[in-house]
C-alpha cells in the first residue's frame, strides 16, 4: 500500500527537522554543555576509517516506512552504507571509545520521531 501526502515536500521535513535541533542544541548551550564538532570529532582514531556526511538529507532506506532527516548544518559519521543507502554508524556501540577519544565527552545519540499520517488497517 502507499500513501501521497499532499502540500508536504522534503523542504518541509528538512525545515522541521533543523528547527527541532536547533530548538535542542540551544537548550544544551543555555544548561552549559559544549557542543563538539564533527571536524574536531573527525581527529580521533575511532572515526579514521569512517565516512563523515552532511544534513539537509532525506533517507527512506533506514526503516520501512519511515523517512530519516538530517538537519541542515549537521555533520555525522557512518561506518558503511548499504547500497540501497541504509547507513550503518556503530555510534551507541562504540560510545565509550569515542567519548574517551573526545577527552570523556558525554555521547548522544539522538533521534525524533514524528508521525504524519495515521492509519487504521483492517482485515476485510
Amino acid at each position: 500500500m502507499g500513501i501521497g501526502i499532499e502540500g508536504v515536500d522534503n523542504k518541509d521535513f528538512i525545515e522541521i527537522t533543523t528547527n527541532v535541533y536547533n530548538n535542542y542544541i540551544k537548550e544544551l548551550k543555555n544548561m552549559g554543555y559544549e557542543i563538539v564538532s564533527a571536524d574536531e570529532a573527525s581527529e580521533i582514531d575511532e572515526f579514521k576509517n569512517w565516512t563523515k556526511k552532511s544534513g539537509a538529507t532525506i533517507n527512506a532506506a533506514q526503516s520501512k516506512g519511515f523517512v530519516k532527516v538530517t538537519p541542515s548544518e549537521f555533520d555525522y559519521f557512518i561506518k558503511r552504507e548499504t547500497t540501497k543507502g541504509k547507513e550503518k554508524t556503530g555510534i551507541f556501540a562504540n560510545q565509550g571509545v569515542i567519548s574517551k577519544q573526545l577527552d570523556n565527552a558525554i555521547i548522544v545519540d539522538v533521534n525524533f520521531t514524528f508521525y504524519f499520517v495515521a492509519m487504521k488497517t483492517y482485515s476485510n
